[in-house]
């Protein structure tokens, strides 16, 4: 218990380095969350096309016309390539960011 102490500047450092990311890029957790949304949303959507494709193709009454499907389909998949980018490139950013930070704030001492 008497060793406590030893363990709190790491804690604090730990928080700047936190508290600083957050600073430069104030937005990012919360772009990184609607981002990861949009994806599962968008896939889920053409998850769903994939019937209404199948129903359109094989002409089913009360189907949706094909053209309508497949351009429903492109939407989700360009959206789900989109959003997946963004996700991917700010998720880099950050942990690039992190990073750098430790290794500055390490080659300190």
């Amino acid at each position: 218990m008497h060793m406590d102490w030893l363990f709190i500047p790491r804690k604090l450092e730990g928080d700047k380095i936190q508290l600083r990311s957050e600073a430069e890029a104030p937005w990012r957790s919360l772009r990184l969350v609607l981002y990861g949304f949009s994806v599962a949303s968008a896939g889920v959507a053409t998850l769903i096309s994939i019937p209404q494709l199948i129903g359109a193709a094989a002409g089913a009454p009360g189907a949706l016309q094909l053209i309508d499907v497949l351009q429903n389909l492109a939407i989700n998949i360009g959206a789900v390539a989109i959003f997946a980018f963004l996700f991917s490139r700010d998720w880099k950013v950050s942990l690039w960011h992190d990073m750098c930070t430790r290794r500055a704030k390490t080659s300190t001492w």
